[in-house]
């Protein structure tokens, strides 16, 4: 029965290109941009892109849930924890995917440090566990390097770096830490509109590109949405934002499995 589950996880995984225990969440304001967020300036890159959290401007706490493909055998239960110390910028986070009989989490602890408004760099070190019902668990530790540089006014790049290092589980499990390379630039078509791309390659599995409109309807709600492609997704979600709080909801299509709804709540101090 056990070998039955875990044999449905991995062939969901096939379908969806995700064959890796990589269950990376960055939010659901990010998650509605396609997730080409690596040069989005924003909390939830306290579990992304290192030198993308340099806007948190004082303690924030924010907690997210993904229920992929509307099936709670595949949900991630995430949160995030950061605040900054002058120009250095600290983070703690946490992701939770799956039910018995298999399981993923990741522990982060992420340092970003600005040099003025215009750079930034980051490293993030991470613990992966996997446990699978009758037969064991396995860990193993690996590490994320990002920079980020605002070029022009409205123009800013970034590079993110997944597992440099290639660490793996070792030859007793077979879905591996994968190298990702993800390359991420955001365009400000004004003070609140701007599209970000991203070109997003793990090692060994097709480029990905990845797109996405954040468009201001008023000062506290936004509008949001993107494609991807390696499979061909969609997205789109809204979020509500006061002066210490800020309410995200989102949602991809996948044309084999279907909806993948999401949310998050952050509140900063």
């Amino acid at each position: 029965m056990f070998k039955n589950i875990v044999a449905c996880v991995l062939s969901i995984y096939f379908i969806t290109g995700k064959l890796y225990a990589q269950n990376l969440f960055y939010g659901a304001r990010i998650g509605a941009l396609a997730n080409a967020g690596s040069a989005i300036n924003d909390s939830w890159n306290i579990a992304g892109n290192p030198a993308a959290f340099t806007s948190v401007h004082s303690f924030t706490a924010s907690m997210g849930y993904l229920n992929q493909f509307s099936s709670p055998e595949f949900s991630t239960k995430a949160g995030i924890l950061g605040f900054p110390v002058k120009s250095n910028f600290f983070g703690v986070s946490f992701n939770s995917f799956g039910q018995n009989p298999y399981t993923e989490m990741t522990t982060g602890l992420s340092y970003g440090r600005s040099f003025g408004s215009n750079f930034s760099i980051g490293l993030k070190f991470n613990y992966h566990t996997v446990a699978i019902a009758n037969y064991g668990n396995s860990s193993t530790y690996s590490i994320e390097v990002g920079l980020m540089a605002k070029i022009m006014t409205n123009l800013t790049i970034a590079t993110h770096i997944i597992n440099p290092t290639r660490s793996d589980f070792g030859e007793e499990l077979q879905n591996p830490l994968l190298t990702i390379f993800r390359l991420g630039a955001r365009y400000d078509l004004s003070e609140k509109t701007f599209i970000v791309s991203e070109v997003e390659k793990p090692i060994s599995m097709n480029t990905r590109f990845k797109t996405g409109l954040e468009f201001g309807v008023f000062k506290q709600l936004v509008l949001r949405g993107g494609i991807s492609g390696h499979p061909f997704q969609q997205y789109f979600g809204a979020g509500y934002t006061t002066s210490k709080l800020q309410i995200n909801i989102a949602a991809s299509i996948h044309p084999s499995v279907g909806y993948s709804p999401q949310m998050s709540i952050s509140y900063e101090f």
